[in-house]
């Protein structure tokens, strides 16, 4: 367990321990694998991530297509908000919790996930001149606000994102990398990959090639997933062209239609 420090080795250890500490925690509370993973990326600052490619389509529409530490692409925005509701399929408990209360027992997954995706489109409908688009992926959904540019670091953006449920390593993303992020290709273990061999930056030959080798296949099996699906626009507002241009990025990387998502 490693962690990280601007100011001293020390500092950087003590963060270490911190973090060993909450994974121990969160063990005992019965955590999956996957959700120590997502733990430990959104705990990760400062974010070390590859640039895969980098677009600028205009004012307000830059945006940096990296690779993370479990080598799937990832979009980076400025300006332009994604929320990640990432809990459509998964127990968050049902006496509490954003969703929680509209449930007494445990749903059929399918009226789980309906009852949720009316909950975002009412969330659109009550912000005024709002358009967005929403998405729907392996884990719940996705929402690109089309009609409003946003700092990540304000209250305003963060506040946003809290109203729509977005989980809360992702609101601490958001506001740590002072970026909007969504990811645009399938997690390696979804379409039966292991994850990389090493992590960015690869030091030795061996790292590089071990990875090359990786990526070949994880570039072959993601070939049969979609990251996400459309399910519509919705809302008053009018898009933005600087908001048009980071969707046609987003879309024309993360959708495949027919495809399982991943």
């Amino acid at each position: 367990m490693t962690g990280w420090s601007d100011s001293s080795r020390e500092d950087a250890q003590s963060c270490a321990k911190r973090r060993a500490e909450n994974v121990l925690e969160r063990l005992s509370r019965g955590a999956t694998s996957e959700e120590l993973e997502r733990y430990a990326y959104g705990e990760r600052t400062p974010l070390r991530e590859e640039i895969v490619e980098e677009r600028d389509s205009g004012r307000d529409s830059h945006a940096i297509v990296t690779r993370n530490r479990y080598g799937a692409l990832v979009l980076n925005s400025e300006r332009v908000m994604f929320i990640d509701i990432d809990d459509a399929d998964h127990e968050v408990g049902y006496s509490g919790g954003f969703f929680g209360f509209l449930f007494g027992r445990k749903p059929d997954p399918a009226a789980r996930r309906n009852a949720i995706q009316q909950l975002i489109l009412e969330a659109i409908d009550t912000v005024p001149d709002l358009r967005c688009v929403l998405y729907r992926t392996k884990a719940g959904f996705r929402v690109l606000v089309l009609s409003k540019l946003f700092d990540p670091k304000s209250e305003e953006a963060l506040d946003v994102l809290r109203k729509f449920g977005s989980d809360s390593l992702y609101v601490t993303l958001t506001k740590n990398q002072k970026c909007f992020r969504a990811r645009l290709s399938p997690k390696p273990w979804r379409c039966g990959i292991g994850k990389p061999p090493s992590e960015f930056p690869r030091e030795t030959p061996e790292d590089a090639d071990r990875f090359a080798r990786w990526l070949v296949a994880y570039n072959g099996a993601s070939r049969g997933f979609s990251v996400c699906e459309t399910v519509g626009e919705f809302g008053r507002g009018k898009p933005l062209p600087a908001a048009l241009a980071v969707r046609y990025i987003h879309d024309s990387m993360s959708i495949s239609r027919g495809r399982p998502l991943a």
